[in-house]
């Protein structure tokens, strides 16, 4: 991967990160606390991010899809900087390719949301 494609990734991926976490303190906002305000994103009846985070449909495997979205992004992360960590972690040798594994679970995660 060359060198500007690891930096837009890591941008994105840390971008990724902040909106997980934020997709998540609305999700337990919406589900656990009762004395919760409503989210930046609610706006009225049609778009709604408190109401989704109340429905089914905002989790996969009984897992809020906000935390997915987390380990999706810290795996990126992870396959990007795997070259130095081989020396490390011995068992990211496998990952021949790192970039096919970022697509490939990009494209899961994306159908995943949105089904």
């Amino acid at each position: 991967m060359s060198r500007i494609k690891k930096i837009i990734t890591v941008i994105l991926s840390l971008i990724g990160i902040i909106l997980t976490a934020e997709l998540s303190k609305i999700y337990y906002d919406a589900n656990f606390n009762q004395y919760a305000l409503a989210s930046f994103c609610s706006i009225n009846n049609l778009i709604d991010c408190d109401g989704v985070a109340k429905t089914s449909y905002s989790q996969f495997l009984g897992v809020p899809l906000s935390l997915w979205g987390l380990i999706f992004y810290s795996f990126v992360l992870l396959m990007i900087f795997s070259k130095p960590l081989t020396k490390v972690f011995k068992f990211l040798e496998v990952f021949k390719n790192p970039s096919s594994y970022i697509f490939c679970l990009g494209m899961l995660s994306f159908l995943i949301s949105m089904i």
